[in-house]
């Protein structure tokens, strides 16, 4: 499971500020890699608000470069997992991760859940549903999943791992019932 808190949306203009990634086996924690990263930058008043983190959190934190090859040492040959995937996975690539070079599955839980839960669209409003949206809160809410702090990489990473479990259980059971 990865996760990254950021200083904005735009990976070819904003830094990671924070990232987090956690191995799971047999569908438990087992390992974790968690680190503040300063972006040599302030961050904006409106991410702060975000993710609850400031300037001072980050000021004596290594640099995105300086933690890089940890990180990249940590997840290994392991399949990658997140929440909207393809968001951390930008600013990992625009930091300078090489996550992408090695051959491995990517799986996003955002994409999942809407395989599983039900959520108003464009094309249904009217249609019934079992949740507003497919946001990481709203789905921990729905599945009853406790989080410590939302917005912040690891705690979101941990919630992210144990949504996979729940979505891959409920795919499961739609294999073997329908």
């Amino acid at each position: 499971m990865i996760d990254t808190e950021t200083t904005g949306l735009a990976p070819y203009r904003d830094r990671i500020i924070q990232v987090s990634a956690i191995r799971f086996r047999d569908g438990e924690p087992v390992e974790k890699f968690c680190t503040y990263v300063n972006p040599k930058k302030d961050i904006p008043a409106e991410a702060s608000t975000v993710n609850g983190i400031t300037n001072d959190m980050v000021a004596s934190a290594p640099t995105f470069p300086e933690i890089v090859s940890d990180l990249e040492a940590f997840i290994g040959d392991d399949n990658v997992v997140g929440h909207n995937l393809i968001f951390d996975i930008k600013f990992l690539y625009y930091s300078g991760c090489n996550i992408l070079e090695r051959k491995r599955k990517y799986l996003d839980t955002y994409k999942q859940s809407k395989r599983v839960v039900k959520a108003p669209s464009r094309y249904n409003e009217d249609a019934d549903y079992d949740v507003e949206n497919h946001k990481l809160p709203t789905l921990l809410e729905y599945f009853g999943i406790p989080t410590e702090i939302s917005h912040q990489a690891d705690s979101d990473a941990l919630a992210t791992g144990y949504l996979f479990n729940e979505l891959v259980e409920q795919l499961q059971f739609d294999r073997e019932y329908v």
